[in-house]
């Protein structure tokens, strides 16, 4: 049975969704990913005009100095509770599994 409050909802969720689409297409389409990237690649391109310059004034390189660090974690108490949740649920799938057929392989040999 189907309530008139459910299909607004459901159309309220769809509304939502398309316009969310929308937003994503429209920057894809704009550029606004790929300036992004050039941005980045610039960046990249300076860091690797500094190292040949330091290179022929003979300075001490160093790797470090040359490399940009953009990781962020954004890991926190849920994630990690998904992730070894995960990782729990595999391993007693994967042994449950080859157990199975372990056992199948013992019925037919």
């Amino acid at each position: 049975m189907k309530t008139k409050n459910g299909n607004r909802n459901f159309f309220r969720v769809l509304i939502i969704l398309f316009i969310v689409f929308m937003g994503l297409y429209i920057a894809m389409q704009s550029g606004y990913y790929d300036a992004t990237l050039r941005t980045r690649v610039e960046l990249t391109e300076e860091r690797i005009l500094q190292f040949e310059q330091d290179v022929r004034d003979g300075k001490a390189i160093d790797i470090n100095n040359y490399i940009e660090d953009d990781f962020v974690d954004f890991s926190s108490r849920t994630s990690k509770l998904g992730m070894n949740l995960s990782n729990s649920t595999e391993k007693f799938m994967t042994r449950g599994i080859s157990s199975i057929f372990k056992f199948l392989g013992s019925l037919f040999s």
